[in-house]
């Protein structure tokens, strides 16, 4: 039987939340990678993080335990959108986590693929972009939320910023040769970059990096119109701390 949570996750079709801050410009330009104001639901199902967060613009796998994540990934897979919100909690058990300890920011993600084994489940995200958690539905599992959007702006100093955004990507192509496991993927990556639009990269260099969970979500919270500047010592290789800062 269906829970109440459950049956207030709207089937299809339904209306977002958008930020106050979005001009009509970006929600137009992001229409055209996903039809957002069609797909984006009023309610989301959310999974706890235990380690870091997960940026938009990264597709991974991710595990969890079947008890007592299966009814969430069930109720995701299940849902015609098949959106998800994956947030950071600041316990070590996400199995025990309570809806005070979740961070108010996480990362709207597509669920793409499940694999169940004999006690966990598989599965493939893709992140998609920012939200914030207006308030909980659900603060039982499965854990649902009524989210606040967050669409990607571009950069109005991009200008200023290009220098920098160029001397991160010569020093991604550098470390290239030190970590084969992500050579394939940097290199994907590099070749959709742009320096026009350094709200991607900014995020996935700073998912390679060795920064804490603390300083990963801190740049999570950053929003881009806040940005002025890139860190241009931003280096994986010496585990630098994340290079985006926040000013204002």
């Amino acid at each position: 039987m269906n829970t109440e949570a459950e049956q207030q996750i709207p089937p299809e079709n339904t209306e977002n939340t958008p930020d106050e801050n979005a001009t009509e410009g970006t929600k137009q330009s992001n229409t055209e990678i996903i039809s957002f104001k069609e797909v984006l639901p009023n309610l989301l199902p959310i999974l706890p993080l235990a380690n870091r967060p997960f940026f938009p613009h990264q597709i991974v796998p991710l595990i969890v335990e079947t008890d007592p994540w299966e009814k969430t990934v069930k109720l995701i897979a299940d849902s015609s959108h098949k959106l998800l919100g994956l947030v950071v909690v600041q316990t070590d058990d996400i199995n025990e986590a309570k809806t005070e300890d979740f961070y108010r920011m996480g990362t709207l993600c597509r669920l793409h693929r499940v694999a169940h084994t004999e006690d966990q489940l598989q599965i493939v995200v893709e992140g998609l972009q920012r939200f914030s958690i207006e308030e909980w539905v659900s603060e039982q599992h499965p854990f649902i939320v009524r989210p606040i959007y967050h669409p990607e702006t571009r950069d109005d100093d991009v200008e200023e910023v290009k220098p920098y955004v160029l001397a991160v990507i010569n020093t991604i192509k550098e470390l290239l040769p030190l970590n084969p496991l992500y050579n394939e993927e940097l290199k994907i990556f590099l070749q959709r970059s742009s320096p026009e639009d350094p709200s991607p990269l900014a995020d996935f260099s700073a998912s390679l990096t060795m920064a804490s969970k603390t300083e990963l979500q801190d740049i999570l919270e950053t929003r881009p119109k806040r940005w002025k500047t890139i860190n241009g010592n931003f280096s994986c290789a010496n585990n630098s701390k994340p290079f985006r800062k926040s000013w204002g």
